[in-house]
């Protein structure tokens, strides 16, 4: 297996036996990856308008939320106290 970052994107590259392997468990090895994170992503994105979406509905200097996902995630990620995983992660280790 063979995996490439860019940017936005990863590539992953199976050979002809690890297709073979995946295969044995899985009836279409490619559509299960794509399956797997389609899915990862729409639990995070809930997981984030849920969580988000309370505490802006408390915050006195939000006057409104947006109905549109994506305008609310724009919102969600401007507030200063947004962080991500990463960050949280650091956050919480001092």
């Amino acid at each position: 297996m063979k995996t490439t970052r860019g940017e936005n994107s990863i590539t992953i590259e199976f050979s002809d036996e690890e297709l073979v392997i995946l295969a044995d468990s899985l009836i279409d090895p490619l559509a299960h990856f794509e399956i797997v994170a389609s899915e990862k992503l729409a639990n995070c994105k809930s997981r984030l308008l849920s969580e988000w979406t309370a505490k802006l509905q408390t915050d006195k200097r939000v006057p409104a939320i947006p109905t549109d996902d994506t305008a609310l995630i724009e919102l969600i990620t401007a507030q200063p106290d947004y962080q991500n995983r990463a960050d949280r992660d650091v956050a919480e280790r001092f």
